[in-house]
C-alpha cells in the first residue's frame, strides 16, 4: 500500500527515524545505518480493509552517540496504522514495566508516521522478553530451577556470560542463546543453553514434544536427534533446552554428500510420521486450500489483473485434489525444510516443534522439496536432491508415495511462498512472487496438470 511504502524503505526510514525519535531528533544520537529484518502487512478482507490495515516492521539501527563516541546496534519494532489509529491504540496500551534499551526510549508514539515503536527487548506481546535479556535475572532464574547437575560444582557456581538473540519474530516468539561457565572451573570450556519464549501458553505443548522426541531419540538410532529439554518455565511462557554442537545442513550439503545426508533426513522424517505423539491440530487439504484462497484474495485486491488467471489455476488445483485416493493421516511436522536441520555426530538434529499436526505425510516431503527451490542451489542439483529425498522416504514407509500428490503439495507450497512475498511488500517482492507462482503453474515433476497459461508479467 502506498501509505506504507516509505516505512519499508530502509534509506528513507533512516532519515525519518532520525528526525522523529526522541534523543535522535535533537542530535544526541545519530543513526549511521538502517536495515529491515522483519515485515508483515495485515489487511482485512472487508471492503474497508484499507482503513484497517497495519504494518509491522523490524528495524536494525547502527547508532552512535557523538559526545561519548559510544556506538552499538538497536533493534526497533514499529507498528504502523492508517487514519490516525495509532493514537487511540497507543493511549489504550496496558501499563507495563519497560526495560531501558541501549539507546533512546523503550516505547514511543510517532503520530507523524501513525506508528508505535518498541525498542528491543520491549515487545507488545512478549511480556517476559526483557527479563530474559537481563543476565542477572536469568542467572537467578536458572539457580531457582536447578537445571544443572554436575561434578564440576554446585548450581550456584554457574555464570551467565552473555545472551544472544537467535531468532526473533515480534509479538510471537523469540529464541535466545546463553553462554554459561562454571565459576569453580574457569578453565572449563563455556557451554550453551537456549530459551524459547512465546506470547502465549504454547510453550507447554512445545516442551512436551521436545521431551517425547528426546526420549524417542535415545531408543532408536534412526530418529532425529533433538536437544535435551532442561525445563519449562510456564509462568514466563519459556522452554529451556541444551545446545547441540553441529553444523547447519544447508551449509554443508553438496554434490558429493547429499545422497547420504538426505537418506538420513528421509529416514528420520519417516520415523517421525510413524510416531504416536498426540496432537490436536489438523492440516487437511481443504484447510490448505482455504488458506490459499484467502491469501490470493489479498493479491487480487492489489493486482486485479492477476485475478482471472490465478483464480482459474486455483480452481484446477481444487479439482485435481478430488481425484486423489484417500491418504494416510499421520503426525506431520508442518514446516519441514532444510534450515530446520543440523548434522551432529553423524545424526540429523531437528529443533523446531511449533507446527505439528495430523495430516498427509507427503505434505512434509513436498514442502521440503519445494523449499530447496528457495535457495541458491543449481537447478539440476535441486532436482537430484529432490529425487534422492522422496525415493529414500518411499523406502522407509508402508504407504504409497504418489508423485501426483507430491506435485500438488509442492504447487500449494509455491503459492504460499508467493503470498508471503506479497505480504512482505519489499521492493523485489513482486518479481519473486511472480517466480514462485510460475513454479506453481509449471510444477517440477515434468508434468503439467493445469493447462491454463499463467502469465503474470506486469
Amino acid at each position: 500500500m502506498e501509505r506504507f511504502e516509505s516505512l519499508q524503505d530502509p534509506n528513507k526510514m533512516r532519515g525519518l527515524l532520525q528526525d522523529h525519535l526522541p534523543e535522535f531528533s535533537n542530535g544526541n544520537l545519530t543513526i549511521s545505518s538502517c536495515e529491515i529484518d522483519y515485515l508483515l502487512l495485515k489487511k482485512s478482507f472487508k471492503e474497508d480493509f484499507h482503513h484497517k490495515a497495519s504494518l509491522g516492521v523490524g528495524y536494525i539501527l547502527d547508532v552512535i552517540e557523538p559526545f561519548t563516541q559510544k556506538h552499538g546496534q538497536l533493534k526497533l519494532y514499529g507498528k504502523a496504522y492508517l487514519g490516525g489509529r495509532s493514537e487511540r491504540i497507543f493511549n489504550n496500551l496496558s501499563p507495563v514495566s519497560l526495560a531501558p534499551p541501549l539507546f533512546g526510549k523503550p516505547l514511543v508514539h510517532l503520530p507523524e508516521l501513525d506508528m508505535i515503536v518498541w525498542a528491543f527487548p520491549n515487545d507488545p506481546r512478549l511480556m517476559y522478553l526483557p527479563n530474559l535479556m537481563d543476565l542477572k535475572k536469568v542467572h537467578e532464574h536458572l539457580l531457582s530451577q536447578n537445571y544443572f547437575v554436575s561434578d564440576l560444582g554446585p548450581s550456584n557456581s554457574i555464570k551467565v556470560l552473555n545472551a544472544t538473540v537467535v531468532r526473533y519474530k515480534p509479538e510471537l516468539r523469540c529464541t535466545i542463546r546463553y553462554d554459561l561457565q562454571w565459576e569453580t572451573h574457569p578453565a572449563q570450556k563455556p557451554f550453551a543453553i537456549y530459551a524459547k519464549t512465546f506470547s502465549d501458553e504454547h510453550c507447554k505443548t512445545i516442551y512436551q514434544r521436545a521431551e517425547f522426541f528426546w526420549e524417542q531419540s535415545l531408543n532408536n538410532s534412526g530418529e532425529f536427534s533433538v536437544a535435551k529439554p532442561l525445563g519449562l518455565s510456564d509462568e514466563i511462557n519459556t522452554v529451556w533446552q541444551t545446545a547441540v554442537s553441529g553444523q547447519p545442513l544447508i551449509e554443508i550439503i553438496n554434490q558429493t554428500n547429499f545422497h547420504d545426508l538426505l537418506n538420513l533426513v528421509a529416514k528420520g522424517l519417516a520415523l517421525l510420521h510413524k510416531s504416536n505423539l498426540a496432537v490436536n491440530t489438523n492440516s487437511r487439504r481443504d484447510h490448505r486450500l482455504e488458506e490459499i484462497r484467502k491469501r490470493l484474495a489479498k493479491i487480487y485486491q492489489t493486482f486485479p489483473d492477476y485475478q482471472g488467471s490465478l483464480h482459474s489455476f486455483f480452481v484446477k488445483l481444487e479439482e485435481w485434489a478430488t481425484e486423489f485416493p484417500p491418504s494416510p493421516e499421520t503426525l506431520i511436522h508442518g514446516d519441514f525444510h532444510i534450515e530446520q536441520l543440523l548434522i551432529a555426530d553423524g545424526k540429523i538434529v531437528l529443533f523446531d516443534f511449533d507446527d505439528f499436526a495430523l495430516g498427509d505425510p507427503l505434505q512434509d516431503v513436498a514442502d521440503f522439496m519445494a523449499q530447496l527451490h528457495f535457495y541458491e542451489f543449481d537447478r539440476d542439483f535441486v532436482k537430484s536432491m529432490s529425487n534422492t529425498f522422496w525415493r529414500s522416504y518411499a523406502e522407509h514407509v508402508e504407504w504409497d508415495v504418489s508423485t501426483e500428490r507430491l506435485d500438488w503439495h509442492m504447487r500449494i507450497q509455491f503459492i504460499r511462498k508467493a503470498c508471503r512475498e506479497f505480504l512482505q511488500q519489499q521492493p523485489s517482492s513482486s518479481k519473486r512472487m511472480e517466480y514462485y507462482l510460475t513454479l506453481a503453474r509449471e510444477g517440477v515433476f515434468g508434468e503439467t496438470h493445469c493447462s491454463d497459461e499463467l502469465s503474470l508479467t506486469t
